[in-house]
């Protein structure tokens, strides 16, 4: 089965004072001068996932909540499970009072894989321990 990702852009933000050239499909959010930097754990400036590779001052292509998109894992995380940003910008598990920023789509079998993600807006689900208890 063919799988494609789904794009919602956020434009016309730059890289900030540090180069994102290695962060590619890392969380992404605003910092307090206004561009973009590596988002941090409940993080308000949240904007989405960062698609390119930006040294600093350059734009920055962001796929925004609604986006299916690669993610990079912090850790293995299952398949359905919410999500939530790491300290370093990759997808960790969203527990319990956690705001969670997505759903993943494919489970990981090793921290560092990257796997397809729905992105949404930040503290749109506080509370999770309801929502993974599908029947």
């Amino acid at each position: 089965m063919a799988v494609q990702n789904f794009i919602v852009p956020v434009l016309g933000h730059l890289c900030g004072a540090t180069s994102l050239a290695t962060k590619q499909f890392y969380f992404v959010g605003l910092n307090t001068s206004g561009t973009v930097d590596i988002c941090n754990i409940g993080d308000p400036g949240f904007l989405g996932v960062l698609l390119n590779k930006p040294g600093i001052g350059e734009v920055c292509q962001i796929a925004g909540p609604g986006s299916i998109v690669p993610v990079k894992m912090a850790a293995l995380i299952a398949v359905g499970s919410l999500v939530k940003c790491h300290t370093d910008g990759t997808a960790i598990v969203a527990g319990n009072a956690a705001y969670a920023i997505g759903l993943n789509l494919e489970a990981s079998a090793a921290a560092s894989e990257y796997c397809r993600c729905l992105i949404w807006f930040p503290n749109s689900i506080a509370d999770v321990s309801e929502f993974s208890n599908c029947a």
